[in-house]
Formats: structure tokens, sequence, C-alpha cells
């Protein structure tokens, strides 16, 4: 009886503390993760080649996210090195071509979903596959996240991300009033659910090569503490 008292009781508290176990059990997110495969040809014949959290790019993702909004500064490079090497539950995945940083995203694991915190495409290199390219890489890594939905926000004034996040699976959730500090503009709140199929491709223009290029690394007698 005791025992039978005492799992039950445990399994009601296990729940709500799993995403506070998680963050304090495990080690850092991008530490988790992995490349299987670090490059992959555009169909403009160039090679892009991915990166994980690489901090020594941060004056350069500053840079690009200023050119790509159009001279509005979101993030500054502190805030990006900060977030990248001291929140845990954040990664990046960077796009280099030529040694030349022209996208990155940034990804945060909540308690309920995986929210996407920064993407950026540089404006020259915008529609050439890329976005696609990571969006697919994110919804396909949901799986090993232990998550089921992926999340963002768009300014209501961008229709164009919003269409491109449609095209992609996103439905607006919601309207968030005032949402922006710099000007008070109102955001779309967009969400991703994982179906129960595998995600397929919906840019079939973009050369992607292999799929499945970012996953949580196996565990190995080596690794200790993982969360799954």
């Amino acid at each position: 009886m005791w025992k039978e008292l005492i799992s039950t009781i445990y399994q009601k508290v296990k729940q709500p503390l799993k995403p506070w176990l998680e963050w304090v059990q495990a080690p850092p997110l991008c530490e988790q993760l992995e490349l299987l495969w670090d490059s992959e040809i555009l169909k403009t014949g160039e090679v892009l080649e991915w990166r994980l959290s690489d901090p020594h790019l941060v004056t350069e993702m500053e840079r690009i996210e200023h050119d790509a909004y159009q001279g509005v500064t979101m993030w500054r490079g502190i805030d990006f090195y900060e977030d990248m090497v001291y929140n845990a539950r954040s990664f990046y995945l960077q796009g280099l071509i030529d040694e030349e940083l022209i996208a990155f995203v940034g990804v945060r694991r909540d308690a309920k979903d995986v929210h996407i915190s920064n993407f950026v495409v540089r404006p020259d290199w915008q529609s050439v596959g890329i976005g696609s390219s990571v969006l697919h890489q994110l919804q396909e890594l949901l799986p090993d996240l232990e998550r089921d939905t992926l999340t963002l926000e768009v300014r209501e004034s961008n229709v164009r991300a919003q269409r491109f996040y449609q095209r992609h699976g996103f439905v607006v959730e919601r309207l968030e009033k005032n949402y922006y500090a710099n000007n008070h503009e109102n955001a779309y709140w967009m969400t991703y659910q994982s179906p129960d199929v595998p995600v397929t491709l919906m840019d079939t223009d973009a050369a992607l090569g292999q799929k499945n290029r970012l996953r949580i690394r196996k565990k190995n007698e080596n690794d200790h503490n993982f969360s799954y």
C-alpha cells in the first residue's frame, strides 16, 4: 500500500519538475548535438558550411542581422555571446560560404516547445534554399529534443516571412500587442506542430544532400547524465 502511494505521489511530482530536472542534470544543449554532415551544395553551386554555436562569429552575426533588418539592431554581439555561452538550453546553427557568415538561427528548448529566437539569412543569399534547409533540420530534430512544437514570433508587417513560415507548416496562433521594444510593433506568434509521420522537405528547389544533419548524439559508455 505504502509503495503504491509513494509511487503515485512521485509520478505526480515528477512531471511538473521534469523541465527543471532536464535543465539541472543535462549538459549544455549545444554539447549534446552533433552535425552529421557539415556542408551542403546550394542550388547556386556554392558549398554552404554549417557550424554549431561558434562564439567567434558573434560580431558577424550582429552585422548581418543589422543588414537583414534594414539597419535595426535587435540583438548586439554581446547578447548573442551570452545566450550562446551561458544559456544551457540554447544552441545556434551558423551557415558560411567561403568562411563568410551568411545565415544563422538561434534555438532554445523551453519547457513545452522549441523556440526560434533568431533567424537571419543575409539579404543577398535569400531565396536559394538556406532558410528551408534550416527549418527542415529543426523540424526533424524535435523528437530528439522531446518536444513536438516549434515556435517563433514575426513582425506583423513582415508578410514575406509569414508566408515563408506558412509554406513550411507554421500557423498563426495569436497576436502579441506592442511586442517589439524598438517601435512597439505587434508580432504574430506562430507554431509548427510535429506530425505523426516523418517531416518531408517542402522546398524541393534546395539541394540538401543527406538528411538529418543535426541530431542529439547517441549516448555511449563515456557519457553521463544525458537527458533524452
